[in-house]
């Protein structure tokens, strides 16, 4: 055999186990991409439904299903998290492919321990803090200090800690205010006519603007909309404008309606607030089970980093990402999960929190 083609043979070798090991990458990150996210819409999406099903607003089985048409369409429109949760807190082009490889199915093996250890004794945690912080852990100690984009992680890290006292600021002051002028009245026709459309009004524009201005910026009407409205004018005309449109029509179906309206005035607003929800979880914590896995599949299609993290992520595999959070949702255990939280927030003393059995 010539000297030539037996100096090949170790170089073969190498690159059919290198091959070999981008396989068994690509199967595991997609295996625990299918178990963590099916996980996560047990436990944490489950909670989506507590609001409408504790208020005895629907039925679970058809506040799941309200709430999953909210996580679908919010995860088939969630490119630009998963882009900052496979490529924005670190720099993958300068890792080699077995690295970056290396570095999505560690974030994978990391957050499952933290998710279900934490998950195990009834335990909230954070899953987009286990997503970054084993993300900045895993890169730092293939590529250094320079491949983690700092800048980025610290937004990230203080929009988790802002969050927290955001939205107990926000909640309580905007408890205050509706609970102060409306009281146990919530029902009663003449108070509604005074406070139903400013209440009401203010809610759905919030919603709207965050639900459609912020969340859809990929949709072609969204985009002209935020051209020729938000980007020359700002956001308080178009927010004060949604409020007052809003506003309007709900005192005109409680004048046309009356007491049918005045009924039902509050739960139809807490069933458009449980699809809204749904459609930020969709796209937010969407990324933290799914983006590894779909950044693996990205490097295994294309077998080089660079091209990889530049290429959009299909949104056929987000539709299906967010199917499979829609299908956890459905699971007992994920019943088990809404009842323990509904009873947390009720006067009841007998709070049974959510753990596996083996536990």
């Amino acid at each position: 055999m010539p000297e030539s083609l037996l100096a090949c043979i170790p170089l073969l070798a190498s690159a059919e186990m290198s091959r070999a090991f981008l396989f068994m990458c690509v199967v595991l990150a997609i295996g625990m991409l299918i178990w963590d996210t099916v996980e996560v819409g047990r436990n944490d999406a489950a909670n989506l439904v507590n609001a409408v099903f504790g208020a005895r607003i629907l039925p679970r089985n058809v506040a799941v299903w309200v709430a999953g048409a909210g996580v679908v369409l919010g995860a088939v429109l969630s490119s630009q998290v998963i882009d900052t949760a496979r490529k924005g807190i670190f720099e993958p082009t300068q890792l080699t492919l077995a690295q970056a490889f290396a570095v999505y199915t560690t974030v994978y093996i990391v957050d499952t321990v933290l998710l279900y250890g934490y998950s195990a004794f009834g335990m909230p945690v954070s899953t987009t803090a286990c997503l970054v912080f084993s993300m900045l852990g895993a890169s730092f100690v293939l590529g250094g200090f320079s491949i983690v984009h700092w800048e980025k992680a610290g937004e990230v890290v203080s929009g988790i800690v802002c969050s927290i006292f955001i939205a107990g600021i926000a909640g309580f002051l905007i408890q205050r205010a509706v609970r102060g002028a409306i009281g146990a009245r919530g029902h009663t026709l003449s108070t509604l006519l005074m406070h139903g459309g400013w209440a009401g009004g203010g809610m759905l524009a919030m919603l709207c603007y965050f639900m459609l201005v912020k969340g859809m910026t990929s949709v072609s009407i969204v985009k002209t909309l935020n051209e020729r409205l938000v980007d020359p004018y700002g956001v308080a005309p178009l927010v004060l404008g949604l409020w007052a449109l809003f506003a309007i029509l709900i005192h005109l179906c409680l004048i046309t309606f009356r007491e049918k309206a005045a009924s039902r005035l509050f739960p139809v607003l807490a069933i458009i607030g449980t699809v809204c929800m749904g459609f930020a979880f969709g796209q937010n914590d969407l990324a933290n089970c799914a983006a590894p896995g779909l950044a693996s599949w990205n490097l295994y299609q294309h077998q080089d980093v660079a091209t990889a993290t530049h290429t959009s992520v299909d949104r056929g595999l987000l539709l299906g990402c967010g199917v499979l959070l829609f299908l956890g949702m459905t699971t007992r255990n994920a019943q088990r999960v809404t009842r323990a939280s509904v009873s947390a927030g009720s006067m009841s003393h007998n709070v049974g929190l959510w753990a596996p059995r083996w536990c």
